[in-house]
């Protein structure tokens, strides 16, 4: 397996931990201090959602699906549902709350952050 992967794996285990955490409310003694500054949170979203989205679209080497005269990046599509169920699931789990804000920090950092992956696979097919 090549490092890549091994990093993604690595990637979406913390990220998967953060949000059990999160889910169970037990996050409190961790994250008080992100909670601290403005605007962090969202700010994490932006980080975290959209380097998630650059590595998933390195995974897959930039795959698109291509829908009529649009062509879309598989791993961006793959994220950006993943992260869709993921905030809505918060309508239904005790601890959370849904925000059109975080999501759209999410939609944001992975717009931007498949750029810079579709940047890497060019540079990376040109070598």
């Amino acid at each position: 397996m090549t490092r890549l992967r091994v990093l993604i794996l690595i990637y979406v285990a913390l990220i998967l931990g953060v949000i059990v955490l999160v889910d169970q409310g037990d996050y409190q003694y961790l994250l008080r201090w992100v909670y601290q500054i403005p605007f962090a949170d969202k700010v994490g979203h932006f980080f975290l959602v959209g380097f998630l989205a650059a590595l998933a679209n390195l995974w897959w080497e930039c795959a698109r699906w291509n829908l009529g005269k649009f062509a879309l990046l598989k791993g961006s599509v793959i994220v950006a549902t993943i992260m869709t169920l993921e905030e809505f699931s918060q309508y239904f789990i005790k601890t959370r709350t849904f925000d059109l804000g975080d999501l759209s920090c999410d939609y944001v950092g992975i717009l931007v952050f498949s750029y810079v992956a579709l940047w890497a696979c060019r540079k990376n097919s040109r070598a």
